[in-house]
């Protein structure tokens, strides 16, 4: 059944995945003296189940750890697939243009899929795509817009909210993470976490992901790379995107709790793009996710920079769109 981690929760039988890592107690150091191989050695043996380090009480948490191993990725920025490398713990700035976490907005919303409205989201600036017809460029593409807000202030905002779930958006959420792993820090919302992003993040990011986020809402967006380094300004789009998809439906366990992230997929469509995009994404998603939602998204508009590519001047038709529903309803 598609969402079936998240009715869980709803429904009181499981708790947040965070909260669940926030919970787990591991004796660790995490000082600058132990190797960041180390770290990961150990972050990847919980998420094993495995039992060859002694957990301690008095240890620190799970989500500690993940917050030590998001800095020391900042520190040479792997957070996307742009690899950029900045030291953005000191100000640096890559392909994202990142500096500093801010929030454009954050509300009740109601627009998105009816199944997980009404839906509390955190609106970030920035975004690790370039992408030619964004409808939200006044935000992804103006990282500078928007207010600080403290971790702690936010995570007070996300636990009196009336939604059934927090939604990290943007922009992008991923050039944000340490924000967010910092803000889960200082929450104790019983509310599922939901990863509302284009989902070009590096394995590294998707490590930390997994035992923190139980919804996946991933933005598969092209059937092939050419195609998505025209209009997105991405390489290795399709290698990055299908390993994404996989790796994040894994079951991993912290401790005694076993955990399944659920994934909503949205697929825009684009005009003149079926055949090199819609039916290669939505033929691969039978082939290789288990029990996925999937939206097929017919409200393209020409936005931003769309008008300088021929194809994307125009609005999808009816037939186009009609084609690729009914393949996914196949």
């Amino acid at each position: 059944m598609p969402l079936k981690r998240f009715y869980s929760i709803l429904k009181g039988e499981e708790k947040p995945a965070y909260r669940v890592a926030k919970s787990y107690r591991i004796d660790v150091d995490l000082s600058s003296e132990v190797s960041t191989e180390e770290l990961w050695r150990v972050h990847q043996q919980v998420l094993k189940g495995s039992q060859d380090f002694e957990t301690d009480v008095n240890g620190v948490s799970f989500l500690d750890l993940k917050i030590e191993l998001c800095e020391r990725l900042l520190a040479r920025c792997e957070l996307c697939e742009n690899r950029c490398g900045v030291n953005r713990l000191s100000g640096e700035v890559g392909f994202c243009g990142v500096k500093k976490t801010r929030i454009d907005t954050f509300f009740l919303h109601f627009g998105e899929e009816p199944e997980i409205v009404p839906s509390f989201t955190i609106f970030f600036t920035g975004c690790s795509f370039k992408c030619v017809y964004c409808q939200n460029h006044s935000i992804s593409q103006h990282p500078e817009r928007g207010k600080s807000i403290p971790p702690e202030k936010m995570a007070q905002l996300i636990e009196v909210n009336a939604g059934t779930n927090i939604n990290w958006v943007g922009g992008d959420p991923n050039p944000h993470l340490l924000y967010i792993l910092k803000t889960l820090k200082h929450s104790e919302s019983k509310k599922p976490q939901i990863w509302n992003s284009n989902f070009y993040v590096t394995p590294e990011a998707l490590n930390l992901l997994l035992g923190v986020v139980d919804v996946f809402l991933s933005d598969f967006k092209y059937g092939n790379d050419s195609c998505a380094l025209r209009l997105s300004k991405v390489k290795d789009y399709t290698k990055v995107l299908k390993r994404n998809h996989i790796e994040g439906q894994k079951e991993i366990r912290i401790g005694d709790k076993r955990i399944r992230a659920d994934f909503i997929i949205r697929h825009l469509v684009l005009p003149e793009h079926y055949i090199c995009c819609s039916e290669p994404v939505i033929l691969w998603l039978k082939e290789n996710m288990d029990d996925p939602y999937i939206n097929v998204m017919a409200q393209y508009r020409p936005h931003y920079r769309a008008y300088q590519y021929q194809e994307l001047t125009k609005y999808i038709s009816m037939e186009e769109f009609h084609r690729l529903e009914k393949l996914a309803e196949k």
